[in-house]
This record gives C-alpha cells, sequence and structure tokens, in this order.
C-alpha cells in the first residue's frame, strides 16, 4: 500500500479503537462491547477467529506452543497461553472443575492473562498499526497537498477532509475541545496548556464544508476569551485567519519534518 493508503488506514484503525473504547462500560456494568468494531481491529492485527463451546476467540501464534488469545466478551481478556487453556478456564465443564489442579487456575488466571478491558483494546491497536509502514517522503506530502488543494477547488468535501485529516495526524492536531465544537464545521488543532491552567487551540484548520471555506489560524485562542470566540465561530473573517484557501495545505506540509 502507499504511504496516504496506510495513514488512512491508521486514522481507521484509530477511529474503531474509540468506539470500541466507548463501549467498554464500568466493571460490573451491564453495557456491551462493540464487537464488530472490535473483530475488525482483530483481523487487521492478524487474528483468527475460533469457536469453542460458548465462547468466541481470536488467536494469533506468539511463539512456539503459546498463543496471543482474546476471548470476546465484554471483559476482554487477552491471554499467553493454549487455546485448550483458556476453554478450560473460560468455561470449564463439570469433569474439569472437580480437578483441584484446573480449579485454582480457573480462579486465578494471572499466570497467562496480559490484559483486560480497556488495556487489552489498547494492545490490539498498538498491533494494528505495527502492521503499517508510515514512512514517508516529500512527495507523499506534496500529493496529500494537491489532492486537497484540486478537492477545494472542485467543491469536494469529503476530499478536502481527507486531507485536513491525513495532515492533522502527521502533525499531532486533534479535534477541537468541547467549547469550540460546532456541528457544521470541520475543525483540527494543537491544543496546548497556557501557564494559567487555561486550555488553547491552534493553530488550528477551520472548514466550513457548506461554503467550502478553509482557513488557518495560527495564533491560539481560548474559549475563555471574548475576542477569541469570533475567530472559533466565523470562518468567514478573513482578518482572523493567517492563512486561506489552498494556502492552507501548504502551511500544513511545510510544518511536517522529513526524519
Amino acid at each position: 500500500m502507499s504511504f496516504k493508503e496506510n495513514l488512512l488506514k491508521k486514522l481507521e484503525i484509530d477511529r474503531l479503537t474509540q468506539k470500541v473504547l466507548s463501549s467498554v462500560g464500568p466493571v460490573g456494568s451491564l453495557k456491551k462491547v462493540d464487537k464488530a468494531a472490535m473483530t475488525r481491529l482483530l483481523a487487521t492485527a492478524g487474528y483468527q477467529e475460533k469457536k469453542e463451546r460458548d465462547l468466541v476467540l481470536f488467536y494469533k501464534e506468539d511463539r512456539p506452543g503459546k498463543a496471543r488469545i482474546l476471548v470476546l466478551d465484554n471483559e476482554l481478556p487477552l491471554y499467553l497461553t493454549t487455546i485448550d487453556d483458556v476453554v478450560m478456564r473460560k468455561s470449564p465443564t463439570v469433569k474439569e472443575i472437580i480437578s483441584i489442579r484446573n480449579a485454582i487456575k480457573i480462579m486465578n488466571d494471572a499466570d497467562v492473562v496480559l490484559s483486560r478491558r480497556e488495556e487489552s483494546v489498547q494492545a490490539i491497536q498498538k498491533e494494528c498499526v505495527e502492521t503499517l509502514n508510515l514512512s514517508f517522503t516529500r512527495h507523499d506530502l506534496d500529493e496529500i497537498e494537491q489532492e486537497g488543494a484540486d478537492a477545494l477547488k472542485a467543491w469536494d468535501s469529503d476530499g478536502v477532509v481527507q486531507s485536513i485529516s491525513l495532515f492533522a495526524e502527521l502533525l499531532g492536531y486533534r479535534p477541537p475541545p468541547g467549547e469550540f465544537k460546532m456541528t457544521d464545521l470541520f475543525m483540527r488543532g494543537a491544543i496546548v496548556e497556557a501557564p494559567d491552567h487555561s486550555i488553547l487551540f491552534g493553530p488550528a484548520v477551520v472548514y466550513d464544508p457548506l461554503k467550502n471555506d478553509l482557513k488557518l489560524m495560527t495564533k491560539p485562542f481560548s474559549a475563555e476569551r471574548e475576542d477569541s470566540r469570533p475567530v472559533a465561530t466565523g470562518p468567514a473573517d478573513g482578518k482572523s485567519a493567517s492563512r486561506q484557501g489552498a494556502d492552507v495545505f501548504l502551511y500544513l506540509k511545510e510544518s511536517i519534518k522529513i526524519k
């Protein structure tokens, strides 16, 4: 796959990860894990599915005689052992339970469990990302810039958002904090804490898909300052913008350092 394809794949991995994490409830809650999203993550990481007794397992060989095995339930336990061992611990038969040795294993899996719940999701996310080649050249960045500029010219809002998202991933830009979230604008920027502990947002890209209006503000702004709020809510105000139009993509590209 090309660098762009790999980076888009990483964005999808991160999206699925957040979807699963948001579905993991507190210990003992009745909230159901998003198994469909988790299954997609496991497939990306190279895990194979296997059903044993009443369990849905995903496994991948880790070393001779042992595998990384995730049980697809609300606890999402991730083990390093054998499938037979996991099945015995998680869904034992009466014959298995009456063995004292087995009973001890069933009651305490600390010797084989690697993680549970959120930690398991993050471990699988890491394995997914490790399958990708995310090295890039200046030519790769040039392509993303050009595609963004072409999409803006063609009023292709999906293409504009995609190019912004790709550059944002490379720059560590994130969606705006709660104070700046607006349903009609697509925003990505740096989030930093000011000396007074207030949260600043910027440099920030603001795109209005309805007006096909793209602006960039290089000066961070705060939700707590009255003079900052018009910047966050009014991308059509050219006086507030440091860059406009396709020039925003050039700025983003030039902000990325090639290692």
